[in-house]
């Protein structure tokens, strides 16, 4: 609900095991999400970033106000906070490439809403990847089995188009 805290989020994405959580009024309607970037970026944005004017250590009080401002902020004031998932609602009787298209534009996952505006599901790029795999239709298993190259991904031309960058940052362990 968007009357939740931080907090009572973080203990539903956690008990999951999800990344993201719809938001929701009173009355069931969507009105954004939350997000593991969401919460990293309320982090950032209460934490204390300037040195302490002694240059020693943060006291309690500082402390304590950071946390609290941690776990008891409203959520509606944390809800797309990264602009990195943009919130996106579509109803369940749209066409499978309404929410493709939504994807493609950057929507990692689109909150499934009933003829009420009612949420009623998320679902997410993993959803869509599973469902296609295991459809058994002859048409989406032929699409299936052309060769990445084939369909244009790890050329120049994918490059240009920003599916595959050029130059792609890599953690070395």
């Amino acid at each position: 609900k968007d009357t939740d805290i931080s907090e009572d989020v973080v203990k539903v994405m956690t008990k999951n095991k999800i990344s993201s959580v719809p938001v929701v009024d009173a009355n069931g309607k969507c009105v954004g999400s939350v997000d593991n970037l969401d919460l990293v970026g309320h982090v950032l944005s209460v934490t204390p970033t300037d040195q302490p004017s002694d240059g020693g250590k943060y006291d309690y009080y500082t402390k304590e106000m950071a946390s609290r401002a941690l776990a008891l902020a409203n959520i509606s004031k944390i809800m797309n906070v990264s602009a990195r998932n943009p919130g996106v609602t579509l109803n369940q009787a749209v066409p499978v490439t309404e929410a493709l298209e939504a994807m493609a534009a950057g929507a990692h996952r689109v909150v499934v809403a009933d003829n009420n505006d009612v949420a009623v599901g998320v679902l997410s790029q993993m959803d869509i990847a599973k469902a296609l795999v295991d459809n058994n239709n002859p048409a989406v298993k032929e699409t299936l089995s052309t060769s990445l190259k084939d369909m244009g991904f790890g050329t120049e031309a994918a490059q240009r188009m920003g599916t595959c960058p050029v130059s792609m940052p890599v953690l070395e362990v």
